[in-house]
């Protein structure tokens, strides 16, 4: 899982890595992950565990027509929606929750996880329209706020989301997915992973800044 962390990492670093993504391109499951390019509508994305999946079923079912992509948790999907002119929304998770539920679900280290986090949020932050938080998307009434985003570039008003059809789809598609995340245990971390976690945090608190309402 290490050596796979440190691929990612490096892949993220390799401006236009991310393109292969578009021979994957789903052609008739349009809840399957799919990448920015021209014709899409919206970008919703996010950096692994920050309820992606949830997010956007709830956005997919509430605008059935738009084409969204989404799932593919690099800053690059920011950067190649900016270029295509392809409105985006970044979801974010504070560092702890995120990096620490990745590990429990994956394994891992926990350093190279703040590190893609650092990544992932701090360079998707910059090209990403709008920015939405996890506890407050995940709280009561939370996807108000993300609709009317939806709404502002895509015209027309929500579908009332049937709770039932999210939970029938997050129990087909999700069930693996779904991992507790355990209290955080700072005396597990190692020295690089304080420096990274510390570094994380500095990221979260700048975005929180730029877009927290």
């Amino acid at each position: 899982m290490i050596l796979k962390q440190a691929l990612r990492i490096i892949a993220q670093l390799l401006v236009g890595s991310e393109l292969r993504h578009w021979l994957d391109d789903p052609k008739e499951d349009h809840f399957a992950p799919r990448f920015a390019r021209p014709g899409i509508d919206m970008t919703i994305d996010a950096f692994p565990r920050s309820a992606n999946t949830w997010i956007y079923y709830q956005a997919q079912l509430a605008y059935p027509h738009a084409k969204i992509a989404h799932h593919i948790h690099s800053w690059q999907h920011f950067f190649f929606s900016k270029l295509f002119g392809v409105p985006s929304v970044l979801i974010v998770r504070e560092p702890d929750g995120a990096v620490q539920s990745l590990a429990v679900k994956k394994g891992g280290s926990l350093a190279l996880g703040y590190l893609d986090y650092i990544i992932t949020n701090g360079l998707g932050s910059l090209f990403a329209d709008r920015v939405h938080f996890f506890d407050e998307l995940t709280g009561d009434g939370g996807m108000t706020g993300l609709f009317s985003d939806m709404t502002e570039r895509l015209g027309g008003e929500p579908t009332t989301v049937d709770p039932d059809e999210v939970r029938k789809l997050m129990a087909k598609r999700t069930d693996h997915k779904n991992v507790k995340t355990p209290a955080f245990r700072h005396d597990e971390l190692g020295r690089f992973a304080c420096i990274m976690r510390s570094a994380a945090n500095k990221v979260y608190a700048r975005i929180e800044r730029e877009w927290r309402v």
